[in-house]
């Protein structure tokens, strides 16, 4: 089974996030997956924090053993929790090479009348969170 870039309906997101990591983990093939939510950082007053001209970006990765009952409750209070800009699962495949390969499902918006964004399309911030997973999961491989 392949996992590809998913474009969810408004509303869906938090669904079908769920239905992919029960995919995910009956696949088997996944180690270290990591949920992660990507928003704007916002003040008390609910406005979007700036520094330097520019909005700043919380990063939040929750790593998960399995998908249960309390699983999907923390996940879906972390989806609760602000609106996102983006939302990936991450994931090491197994028996891929000597080493292994990086999984990414990526959860997309689709803007009205736009087409489905690409599966090569990732913001600079979804960027960012891939390295910094990769920093957090395989340190070694990056130094080489």
């Amino acid at each position: 089974m392949g996992f590809a870039d998913e474009v969810q309906p408004a509303g869906a997101q938090y669904l079908g996030l769920v239905d992919a990591l029960i995919d995910l983990f009956e696949s088997r093939e996944a180690t270290d997956v990591e949920v992660v939510f990507i928003n704007y950082k916002i003040d008390t007053t609910g406005e979007k924090i700036m520094e330097d001209d520019h909005y700043v970006v919380a990063i939040r990765p929750i790593l998960i053993q399995a998908i249960n009952a309390e699983v999907r409750e923390e996940l879906r209070k972390q989806y609760e929790l602000v609106p996102l800009m983006s939302l990936m699962v991450l994931w090491l495949r197994r028996n891929v090479d000597k080493e292994g390969k990086l999984g990414v499902l990526s959860f997309k918006r689709v803007a009205r009348g736009k087409g489905k964004p690409g599966n090569e399309d990732y913001d600079p911030w979804e960027m960012e969170a891939i390295s910094l997973y990769l920093h957090r999961r395989c340190p070694d491989e990056l130094t080489r």
